[in-house]
């Protein structure tokens, strides 16, 4: 079958080269790849402006509900005035990536996909799955922080130390796992096609490089977290009454 896709594809290929060569090419200035360098710019946009828009969402969401559960947030001002700057950052950040996002889509629709189009494409879901996934990460770890916190921690001052990190983990979790989830659904979608397209899309260097971080980032995360997990279970088993 991938025999047969091949074929049709170098077929399609031949007949492009002969319409070429009758003069019915597409301008230059029309031609897919003489847009590769703007859809990098787009494309690098889309994740900045993706970063923007996540970190502060996330940031406005940790302050209420770390507030929620009773952790330190000050007066009301001194809480209040924390809103000012993850507001300042949402609104930019979402135009940026909305705005850039339609460039990189009027491009596909208006010239194909090309094999530039097709990187670009690759290296905006990959990079966004990637920073969608490093919050899930980050929240996932942090609430085993809290959990660590209201096991094994001893708090002599009676307040709620579980808090900040609950707080944080479920802002980073709630933010990041749609995120991570609608970018890598969207790829497997093409990798899962039993045709050429999904062949390239399984080999493709934005693919692998994702797939490998994903594994080397998550086994250092686990091996260190596991490490501290035993750290202070030892320290809990050896000194019951010590604060940490």
């Amino acid at each position: 079958m991938v025999a047969q896709v091949d074929a049709k594809a170098l077929e399609v290929d031949r007949r492009t080269g002969e319409i070429g060569e009758q003069g019915c090419q597409l301008p230059p200035h029309q031609h897919p790849e003489a847009h590769g360098g703007q859809a990098h710019v787009g494309d690098a946009a889309v994740v900045i402006g993706a970063l923007t828009t996540l970190i502060p969402a996330a940031g406005l969401l940790y302050e209420v509900l770390n507030r929620l559960f009773g952790g330190e947030f000050g007066s009301w001002n001194e809480w209040l005035e924390r809103f000012i700057e993850p507001l300042a950052y949402l609104p930019i950040g979402i135009l940026v990536w909305l705005w850039y996002w339609q460039i990189v889509r009027r491009e596909a629709d208006a010239y194909g996909e090309s094999n530039e189009g097709a990187t670009v494409r690759r290296l905006y879901y990959y990079a966004v799955a990637a920073a969608g996934l490093s919050l899930v990460w980050f929240g996932a770890v942090d609430i085993l922080q809290a959990i660590l916190d209201w096991l094994l921690v001893i708090n002599r001052d009676g307040g709620r130390i579980w808090a900040e990190p609950l707080a944080n983990g479920l802002s980073l979790l709630i933010v990041g796992a749609p995120i991570w989830s609608i970018h890598w659904r969207t790829v497997q979608s093409v990798a899962r096609q039993d045709n050429l397209k999904g062949a390239r899309e399984r080999g493709s260097g934005p693919r692998r490089v994702y797939l490998y971080g994903v594994a080397l980032v998550g086994a250092l995360l686990i091996l260190f977290y596991l490490a501290q997990v035993v750290y202070l279970s030892l320290i809990h088993i050896s000194e019951p009454t010590r604060p940490y």
